[in-house]
């Protein structure tokens, strides 16, 4: 569900950056808790990926 959000337009429209990572951080929880390490690590990844 999280993953199909337009993360720009949601940004805009709540006044938050950072919200994009916020979902990769919550989507990383979401795939450690149904015990998919490789998902939650790609998710994680995303977030610390260097900004462009």
């Amino acid at each position: 569900m999280i993953e199909g959000l337009d993360r720009e337009k949601v940004a805009e429209l709540t006044g938050h950056a950072d919200f994009g990572p916020m979902v990769d951080l919550a989507a990383a929880e979401i795939a450690l808790g149904q015990g998919d390490p490789g998902s939650a690590r790609r998710h994680f990844n995303r977030v610390r990926a260097p900004a462009r």
